[in-house]
C-alpha cells in the first residue's frame, strides 16, 4: 500500500486555463475580442479544445436553472470589537489544537491516509485499487484476504476499484455504506452531507435511515445520490459522466446554492479558517463555475454579486463579511 502526495494542482494547468477562459466568457458574453482570443487558444492544441469542452459541459449542467435576481443583502449588525478579538483568539487555539490532534490521529490509526490544505494524494491499495484524495480528506483502508473496506472519515475521494467478485469493496462514509466489486466512483462526506457519484460500473448504497431489510439503492454510470444530513432522505439525480467529481479537474460547479455552502466547498483549498460573519450574505444563492486552482479569486468571485468583502488576518483567518461590515481586506 503506497501513498504519493501530489502538490495541488497536479499537472492540470490546461484545465485551469480552460476554466479561466470559460469564466471570462460567461462574465463578458458580448466581448468579440475575448471570444476570438479564446478560439485561438483552443485551436493551438487539441488538448486545449478538449479541456474547454469539458469545462463547458460542467457549466451546462446549470443551464436548466432560472436563477432569480439576488435579493438585497440585509445590513449586518455592528459587531462588538471585543467579541471579534475573542473569536479570532478562539480560532487560533482551534487551529493549533486541530494541527496537534491531526498529527496524533494519523500516527495512532493504521492504514490512515490524509491530505492537507490544497493537497491531493494518490493511494495504491494492496488489492490493486487506487484512490485519489481531495484536499483535507482523511480515510482508513483495511485490505486483507477476506476484507476490502475503506472508511472515509471526512472529505472527498475518487475510487478506481480492482474487480474481485469474491471480495466486495465497501466504502463507509457517515450514515452510508457503498458496496461495489469493480468500478469507478466518487464519495464525498463533509460535515453531515453525503454524495455518491458513479463514473463507471454499478454501486449499491445503503444509508442508516432505510428500513431494515430494504434493498440498497443501485446507482450506475451517470447516476448520483446526495443527502444533506442523516435526517433528510437521500436524493437521486443524473449527471454526465464527465461531470463526476469535477474537483479532479480543478473545477467547482455550483448550481443555485447558498453562498455559505459554496464557502464550505472552498475551505479545503484555502489555508487557515474562513469565518462568515453575515448570515444574510450566506443565504444568498449563486450559480457558476469556479477554478479551484485559484481559490482566493474564486471566493471573491462568489461574493462579488453581493458586494461581500474578504479580510485576511495573516495566514490563519479569512473573514467574509457583508458590504457594510468592514474594510476591503488584503489579498493573500
Amino acid at each position: 500500500m503506497t501513498t504519493s502526495p501530489i502538490p495541488f494542482p497536479p499537472r492540470l494547468t490546461v484545465d485551469d486555463q480552460a476554466a479561466d477562459w470559460l469564466l471570462r466568457l460567461e462574465s463578458s458574453p458580448d466581448d468579440a475580442q475575448l471570444q476570438g482570443d479564446c478560439a485561438a487558444w483552443c485551436a493551438m492544441d487539441t488538448r486545449h479544445q478538449t479541456a474547454f469542452d469539458r469545462a463547458r459541459r460542467v457549466w451546462d449542467l446549470s443551464l436548466s436553472l432560472s436563477a432569480a435576481p439576488p435579493a438585497a443583502v440585509a445590513a449586518p449588525r455592528r459587531r462588538n470589537r471585543t467579541a471579534g478579538f475573542l473569536a479570532v483568539a478562539c480560532t487560533v487555539v482551534l487551529l493549533a489544537t486541530a494541527g496537534v490532534w491531526g498529527g496524533l490521529w494519523r500516527a495512532v490509526l493504521p492504514g490512515t491516509h490524509h491530505t492537507g490544505t490544497a493537497e491531493w494524494s494518490e493511494t495504491d491499495l494492496a488489492d490493486g485499487s487506487r484512490i485519489l484524495l481531495a484536499p483535507q480528506t482523511a480515510l482508513r483502508a483495511e485490505i486483507d484476504a477476506g476484507t476490502r473496506t475503506v472508511t472515509l472519515d471526512h472529505g472527498e475521494a475518487f475510487f478506481s476499484v480492482s474487480p474481485d467478485p469474491s471480495r466486495p469493496f465497501r466504502v463507509k462514509a457517515g450514515p452510508a455504506t457503498v458496496t461495489v466489486t469493480g468500478t469507478r466512483f466518487a464519495v464525498s462526506h463533509r460535515g453531515d452531507a453525503l454524495s455518491v457519484q458513479v463514473e463507471e460500473g454499478r454501486v449499491l448504497v445503503n444509508t442508516d435511515d432505510r428500513a431494515p431489510g430494504t434493498a440498497p439503492l443501485p446507482l450506475t454510470a451517470g447516476q448520483a445520490l446526495w443527502q444533506r444530513d442523516s435526517s433528510a432522505p437521500p436524493v437521486a439525480y443524473t449527471l454526465p459522466v464527465d461531470a463526476v467529481a469535477p474537483w479532479r479537474a480543478g473545477i467547482l460547479a455550483v448550481e443555485n446554492r447558498p453562498v455559505a455552502d459554496v464557502i464550505d466547498d472552498l475551505r479545503p483549498y484555502l489555508p487557515g479558517l474562513i469565518l462568515l460573519t453575515d448570515t444574510a450574505l450566506g443565504q444568498q444563492r449563486v450559480t457558476g463555475v469556479y477554478s479551484l486552482h485559484t481559490p482566493q479569486a474564486a471566493l471573491r468571485a462568489v461574493l462579488a454579486p453581493f458586494k461581500g468583502q474578504v479580510t485576511t488576518l495573516g495566514s490563519l483567518v479569512t473573514v467574509v463579511s457583508g458590504p457594510a461590515a468592514g474594510g476591503s481586506g488584503s489579498p493573500r
